[in-house]
């Protein structure tokens, strides 16, 4: 790079000013060019792929983020759902949102720092939906346990034999379903992939510590609430967010219950007149059929699915469209065969030299540089075999690849000077 000796004067700064370059200049252009944006470009005539060390990674944190906003979105859904069921209270919405949402750092903490594991895979970022739904479901276990102690004994009742009711009984529940979950989890450290392996041990040491939050902060925060946030009276609150009784949803309630009663009374009666005890009077009298069905179904699916064939692909973590994943089929297909035994810029400047003589092909021009400093196996691609375009990795890989493609690398090799 310009203002620096070689690729090993000073290479953390070196490196640090390349990854924003890249960050900055090199993948927007060049994903400009992937998508067909490229100003004065023909996409109709052009397809570029592009991919490296440095810029994938970076292409992946980009889809990382997308994911994560996505999870923030289905949070805001819960969020909601979870306010109307905690009798419309602000505050216990919160502190559930909270614990669900420490859970992700406080068990990477544990899986770095105490157990000492470095390596992260994308689908680690995955277990921040699985514990969305184990999360809600412990809290939802928990404070209806609550509730039925209360409804049972009143609110004036000693909170103490209410909280020991729940622990006991809710308590249990959760401990079983929580460490069965993670068992369950654990069981993928049996797996030859470790992707797989660090998945599981991730989302393990994650619903252990759900489990710890939900027996230990959430009680605390419904104390708490039940104490100072309730009046003793019932119904009021003395603040206006935290409600026993949600006025808008109770409203709402009845005005939806009106208009189904004027428009459809027919239905509106038989969802009236509908109980559990009903639906249990129905599985007492269906109860041989209904098992003779299940059978017949299981049967069935397990007859169609053993005719289904193995796949016999890699397994894929982006769409068939997706960059990363065209440039990872594509160098799979073009470079299955092919690699460099070399570290240094002039031992593989050597190589890819010796490469080019037996292909033929003549070395780039004195003006175009064959490689981008601190750049390293990147690829260009193009429909019509010719094109600009580069990517990052070791260095001088990016020129002998291409011109193993048959494509000049003179024509295809980015000059990092023409980006400064």
């Amino acid at each position: 790079m310009s203002g620096y000796a070689s690729e090993l004067d000073r290479p953390g700064a070196q490196r640090g000013e390349y990854v924003e370059f890249v960050k900055k200049q090199l993948y927007p252009t060049l994903k400009a060019a992937a998508d067909g944006n490229l100003k004065g470009g023909d996409a109709d005539r052009l397809g570029v792929t592009f991919g490296g060390p440095i810029i994938t990674e970076y292409e992946v944190v980009q889809a990382l983020i997308q994911d994560v906003s996505l999870a923030g979105v289905g949070l805001m859904v819960v969020a909601v759902y979870m306010w109307a069921h905690l009798d419309g209270s602000v505050f216990l919405t919160l502190a559930g949102m909270f614990e669900i949402a420490i859970s992700f750092p406080a068990a990477y903490f544990f899986y770095r720092v105490v157990m000492g594991l470095r390596y992260v895979s994308i689908l680690q970022f995955l277990s921040v939906f699985v514990i969305l739904g184990i999360g809600v479901d412990d809290i939802f276990v928990f404070f209806d346990t609550f509730r039925q102690a209360t409804a049972a004994t009143g609110r004036d009742s000693d909170l103490v034999l209410r909280l020991s009711y729940t622990y006991k009984h809710a308590g249990r529940a959760m401990l079983v379903t929580s460490f069965t979950s993670a068992a369950a989890f654990c069981s993928n450290l049996a797996s030859a992939i470790p992707a797989v392996q660090v998945f599981g041990i991730f989302i393990a040491i994650m619903v252990v510590l759900n489990y710890i939050a939900v027996v230990s902060w959430f009680p605390a925060c419904v104390a708490f609430w039940e104490t100072r946030l309730l009046n003793k009276g019932g119904g009021g609150s003395k603040l206006g967010c935290c409600r026993s009784v949600p006025r808008p949803l109770a409203a709402s309630k009845a005005f939806i219950q009106a208009r189904a009663k004027a428009w459809c009374p027919r239905w509106h009666d038989a969802v009236a007149t509908w109980s559990f005890k009903s639906y249990a009077e129905f599985l007492q009298r269906r109860r041989h059929h209904l098992l003779a069905l299940a059978a017949a179904l299981t049967l069935v699916a397990c007859f169609f699915a053993s005719q289904l064939p193995a796949s016999s692909e890699v397994p894929k973590l982006f769409p068939p469209g997706h960059n990363v994943q065209r440039f990872i089929d594509w160098t799979q297909v073009r470079f299955a065969d092919e690699s460099l035994d070399c570290v240094s810029y002039t031992e593989c400047a050597e190589v890819s030299k010796d490469i080019l003589d037996e292909m033929g092909k003549s070395p780039p021009a004195p003006g175009l540089s064959p490689y981008i400093a601190g750049a390293g196996n990147g690829t260009a691609n193009g429909t019509t075999g010719t094109g600009t375009g580069t990517g990052t990795g070791a260095i001088v890989p990016f020129t002998d690849q291409v011109g193993r493609c048959g494509i000049n690398p003179g024509e295809a090799a980015l000059d990092y000077s023409a980006w400064s």
